[in-house]
């Protein structure tokens, strides 16, 4: 009931406008006069009378499930026609006895659409716990604040609208239709705690290019029965949609591709959606937090940009998640949250948060669905998330994890240029040669990323070569000699014995090493002087094993080099 207390003043403007009123619109209803007098005087007017509308108020018509309409039974002396609360917002001399608290109504039942469109006030509106069965306008409205908590709206349309505040739909607010907020500037919050929002077949909200000062919270018993669009928004602060329900309807819950989100977006604590959540381009210059968040549907996050963390822990996972070209600062994850079906193509990221890196059989089952979910007819290994992961562990300093990332990266990609290869419809030289090629890179250097290998093959090469030279034995007689077909023969026999005659030359003469000589003819460019100075006259050692034991010392050797300098990688540094 309106409180009659006021300065004089006060009740002067209150007389005045309700005698204004009366003139336009004839006799009043008990509400209207309530209303009228209450926004005069700067007081909150409740029309539920207490005795009598104790279960009629809008707590016991607000049950989700309960026929739209059953405000029926509120009583006349609870209705307010709309064009009167029009006619307050347009008309000049009424707007001007308008307190500056604006018009506050309580427990009100508003007959017919609401029209405010293109209306510019400079006094807040509070429908609190009301309803309207009809639509609720605004296009291209200036208001200062608009305030609908707990009430029940047919359908809100506030596209263009400009307010100066906030816009309140939270604790139980109600539409049987869906809210329209296109190209809307709010200066203050978008709030929607506590509230429902059936589209009724439609989507629930469209705020394309919406502009938001402050956060859009649809939080903590929020609940969307239809598609919610935010695409291209601009939001100040928080997207928090924490605890709160979206049901897409078997399409899209929400929809918020290419918006601009100054703080978080959180998607956290109790949030569920049960079809697909885009945020594809989006930018977010905080958190993008999804701890303890259900989805149903897939997560597209194709194109995101993460200024902060990404908290990827969720109770019930996506049944896909998009990665695609995402930039994230540093990545706090549980590795069993990840769905099978992920894409992680050009996905970058600082750091992932020391305490989840795990281990790296883990890591690489990790990329492994990856791998299994991109996999395509005739498409090549995509080696980035590989080279992602090893500059992870190298700023971490495993360089060893590092390398076996690459190394399984590299072996990934050979198995899928052979099985394209196998493929096609060509010669068939083509498949065998680089089949043999990527064996041979295999096991000679592991593809540039097992350094160690070359200098194994080294060992175990120079060790044979001692054993197939340790079996000749060493002949005294120079140059070629048929009588002695297994031995070593000097090669500068002459030289010597002129220069020490009278002499044994075996004395002066280099002696043979097997070890040493082996060594000398596998190494490039080292001289240990036992190649120049024998030769072995075993026409096998000398004509077959003899030239494959330098080849191979050439082909080791420089594998080892360009191993070491990691020329033969492809790693992104």
């Amino acid at each position: 009931m309106a409180k009659t207390r006021g300065t004089p003043g006060q009740r002067k403007r209150a007389d005045e406008l309700v005698r204004l009123a009366e003139e336009e619109f004839g006799e009043l209803l008990e509400g209207e006069v309530k209303m009228l007098r209450g926004a005069a005087m700067g007081e909150i007017v409740d029309l539920a009378i207490k005795s009598s509308d104790e279960t009629l108020v809008w707590d016991s018509a607000n049950q989700e499930g309960s026929d739209w309409g059953c405000w029926e039974s509120w009583g006349s002396h609870r209705i307010v026609r709309s064009t009167i609360i029009r006619w307050m917002c347009s008309l000049s001399e009424a707007k001007a006895l308008v307190d500056v608290f604006g018009i506050a109504i309580f427990h009100a039942h508003i007959e017919g659409e609401l029209d405010i469109d293109g209306v510019e006030i400079s006094f807040r509106i509070v429908l609190y716990k009301c309803v309207i069965p009809e639509e609720l306008r605004a296009q291209g409205a200036m208001l200062k604040d608009l305030i609908l908590d707990g009430s029940a709206v047919k359908k809100l349309c506030l596209e263009r609208v400009q307010i100066d505040g906030g816009l309140s739909l939270r604790a139980g607010f109600r539409t049987n239709g869906e809210v329209r907020l296109l190209n809307a500037k709010i200066n203050g919050n978008l709030s929607g705690t506590g509230g429902t929002f059936d589209g009724n077949s439609s989507g629930a909200i469209f705020a394309d290019q919406v502009q938001v000062g402050g956060s859009v919270m649809f939080r903590d018993g929020f609940h969307a029965i239809g598609m919610v669009w935010f695409p291209s928004a601009t939001i100040g602060g928080d997207f928090d949609c924490g605890n709160g329900k979206f049901d897409g309807k078997g399409d899209i819950s929400i929809h918020a591709s290419g918006s601009r989100v100054a703080g978080s977006v959180m998607l956290c604590n109790g949030f569920f959606a049960t079809d697909l959540v885009r945020l594809l381009g989006a930018t977010i210059q905080k958190n993008l937090d999804c701890t303890r968040g259900g989805f149903d549907g897939p997560l597209d996050l194709d194109r995101v940009s993460v200024n902060g963390a990404f908290f990827f822990n969720p109770l019930s996972a996506p049944s896909k998640v998009d990665m695609t070209s995402a930039r994230v600062w540093y990545m706090h994850d549980e590795l069993g949250a990840w769905p099978p079906d992920i894409n992680f193509t050009d996905y970058e990221y600082r750091a992932i948060y020391p305490g989840v890196v795990g281990s790296l059989n883990d890591r690489l089952e990790w990329l492994n669905k990856h791998d299994n979910s991109t996999r395509g007819e005739n498409k090549r290994f995509d080696q980035q998330p590989y080279q992602q992961l090893a500059k992870i562990f190298r700023q971490n300093g495993q360089v060893f994890f590092a390398e076996q990332v690459m190394y399984v990266a590299a072996k990934k990609h050979a198995a899928s240029v052979l099985a394209a290869l196998k493929a096609e419809e060509g010669d068939r030289w083509v498949y065998w040669l680089a089949r043999v090629w990527y064996k041979v890179y295999e096991r000679l250097i592991g593809y540039g990323y097992r350094r160690w290998l070359p200098f194994l093959w080294m060992f175990w090469l120079i060790v044979i070569g001692t054993i197939v030279f340790s079996g000749l034995d060493v002949s005294e007689v120079f140059g070629a000699n048929e009588s002695y077909p297994n031995v070593m023969q000097p090669t500068q026999a002459k030289a010597v014995e002129a220069a020490y005659e009278g002499k044994s030359w075996l004395d002066e003469y280099p002696a043979f090493r097997p070890l040493a000589y082996s060594a000398d003819a596998f190494l490039p460019l080292v001289n240990l002087h036992q190649e120049t100075y024998w030769t072995p006259s075993h026409w096998a050692v000398k004509r077959i094993y003899l030239p494959i034991h330098i080849l191979m010392g050439w082909i080791v050797t420089t594998l080892a080099a360009v191993s070491v300098t990691g020329l033969v990688r492809h790693e992104k540094e």
